[in-house]
């Protein structure tokens, strides 16, 4: 296989596995073969893992196992936080160590670009931080009568509830988070990036965490795809030339000049591929929740709105099948 069509081929893979991690529970997706690989990679597969090692260990396995996916999945814990500043930091020293002493050197990079940068990682920081420590927007017996005024029932998706938990009337649009073991207002969804649930108070700085490090991701393909091209163009690879069997010239393809970049820049090609796929999904991101505030409407609220259509879906069919037998 070329190399190049390599490349290409496990790329879009990686794209398509996190398009269907991402996406394949929405309303489009859920019932459709994107649905069907989502379940298998969500739970086919880790149930059959779990099976396997309850054979090989024991009821022991299977008690450990569902304490690990409890704290993980269902309870509050900082890992995913502490993995997104591991891989931020990380970024950030292969950018400063490999690529800022290359943008020195390049007479085309204005040197307004370093300003740039340290611009936008302050901001990522910035909402990074703004996003971990405001308060979503908790109700407590105090503050709950307000809630109730700005937020009355629909009696569509949201009916009068009383939380258990809390010991309060619960308000339209919001949710207890069993995660941050509280009722949070306008409840959106528990973002484990941020270990935090993004709520009434502070959702907008969410969508700017996101389209800060929407920009950070952008601005770095540019910066090091600009590295790149400059070296290459000035590098003596360009002038080489391979003869075939039959002792016929060629000029250097486009796969060749690839592996140069990643034998010789191997740290600046990685980073590249990580940010640009990144960038990628940052932008659909950024383009749902956009679509979301235009809508006024929640994360939650659209997979409620998901599950009523498919209910009324599912009724309709039913009404059908009964007049046919009648």
């Amino acid at each position: 296989m070329d190399f190049f069509l390599f490349i290409f081929v496990y790329v879009g893979f990686l794209s398509f596995i996190v398009y269907v991690l991402l996406f394949g529970q929405s309303e489009s997706n859920r019932n459709g073969f994107i649905g069907y690989v989502h379940s298998i990679l969500t739970y086919e597969i880790w149930a059959f893992l779990k099976k396997m090692l309850v054979k090989i260990f024991g009821k022991s396995a299977d008690t450990f196992l569902k304490k690990i996916v409890v704290y993980m999945c269902l309870t509050w814990n900082p890992f995913m936080m502490l993995f997104y500043v591991a891989i931020l930091i990380g970024g950030f020293f292969v950018f400063f160590v490999w690529a800022f002493p290359e943008i020195i050197q390049i007479p085309t990079i204005s040197s307004w670009n370093y300003v740039y940068i340290f611009l936008i990682i302050a901001n990522v920081i910035t909402t990074f931080l703004l996003c971990v420590f405001t308060d979503p927007g908790s109700i407590t017996k105090d503050n709950v009568d307000i809630y109730l005024t700005h937020f009355p029932p629909d009696n569509l998706i949201f009916f009068p509830k009383f939380c258990e938990t809390c010991k309060i009337q619960r308000p339209a649009r919001s949710k207890h988070c069993r995660f941050v073991n509280k009722c949070v207002a306008r409840y959106d969804h528990y973002c484990g990036w941020v270990a935090n649930t993004m709520g009434l108070n502070n959702y907008r700085y969410f969508v700017l965490f996101l389209i800060a490090n929407m920009i950070m991701c952008s601005y770095a393909s540019y910066i090091i795809f600009r590295i790149l091209y400059y070296n290459v163009k000035n590098s003596s690879i360009l002038d080489l030339v391979f003869f075939d069997k039959y002792g016929n010239p060629s000029p250097i393809s486009f796969s060749h000049i690839l592996r140069y970049i990643i034998v010789e820049y191997r740290a600046l090609f990685g980073l590249l591929i990580m940010v640009f796929m990144m960038g990628i999904v940052l932008f659909a991101f950024v383009a749902y929740h956009l679509y979301l505030i235009a809508t006024n409407t929640t994360t939650n609220e659209t997979f409620r709105y998901a599950d009523l259509k498919e209910e009324i879906h599912m009724f309709e069919n039913f009404k059908a099948s009964q007049e046919q037998k009648d």
